[in-house]
């Protein structure tokens, strides 16, 4: 076994195959996530396939305490993590004055705030020559209207895990931000589309494709991961275009899906 990581919000999607990806590395993994049942089913999985035995942690991270009770269990495992994994989080698509704010407060909550708890508890149990990934998004390169706190959300993990990669350099600990587009997940994220052709090229990965790039990606320590070519087309142009060109072209975008929901 080469090592241990700690891989949130394991039970689905991202960060599922991610253990799973990691095990054929040789990583053992705490899988943590608030479903035991698809946990213990993953555990077997990985188990069975390529003999590696795994954590099971079954815990709402956005619950108070919940950061301690991890560090509690590593201690008393006697772990030293190489690798964390912040995947852990959730979106709403909505127009701002008609979300439920409690559901607002609680994605920042956990998109953010229980972001940056658990990294600051886990860098002291960590290995020098080890990596974190954090979760965030290609939205997080763009204002998000009718999606404006998930969208501002993965800003922050992006602009984040940048300031942490540079920090964090003297412990030989690299912080790399993921960022996928669509992605064939429970989590239902949909690509950007509207008028910009770039936008319109993005097409939905499948979630091993995207596994795959990010920690190849992460293992050779990159500040920003990208999962499809068009991407760093996408952030160029992001990066051109003035916010109030931007703005409107997501917006027209999110209206759409909008109207597909509610129908």
């Amino acid at each position: 076994m080469k090592g241990w990581a700690l891989v949130t919000g394991a039970s689905s999607g991202i960060g599922r195959q991610i253990a799973i990806d990691l095990a054929k590395e040789g990583y053992a993994s705490i899988l943590l996530a608030r479903r035991e049942s698809a946990l213990i089913e993953l555990k077997k999985e990985i188990l069975d396939t390529y003999g590696i035995s795994s954590l099971v942690l079954p815990l709402d991270l956005s619950a108070v305490g919940s950061v301690d009770e991890i560090v509690r269990l590593i201690k008393s495992e006697d772990i030293v993590l190489s690798i964390l994994i912040n995947n852990a989080g959730f979106g709403d698509h909505n127009a701002f004055e008609d979300a439920d704010i409690a559901k607002l407060i609680s994605m920042i909550d956990l998109n953010c705030t229980k972001l940056v708890e658990l990294t600051h508890a886990m860098i002291p149990l960590m290995l020098k020559n080890s990596y974190i990934m954090n979760v965030a998004s290609l939205a997080g390169f763009m204002p998000g209207p009718l999606m404006s706190v998930y969208y501002a959300t993965k800003a922050f993990v992006l602009s984040f895990s940048q300031a942490l990669h540079t920090e964090l350099l003297p412990l030989n600990i690299s912080s790399s931000a993921l960022c996928p587009g669509p992605v064939h997940t429970e989590f239902g994220q949909v690509a950007v589309t509207g008028d910009l052709a770039a936008f319109n090229s993005i097409s939905a990965q499948n979630v091993e494709e995207v596994s795959a790039l990010a920690l190849k990606q992460m293992f050779k320590r990159k500040q920003i991961i990208l999962t499809h070519p068009t991407h760093r087309f996408v952030v160029f142009l992001l990066r051109l275009a003035p916010r109030k060109v931007v703005g409107p072209i997501v917006y027209k975008a999110q209206s759409k899906r909008l109207a597909k929901k509610s129908h």
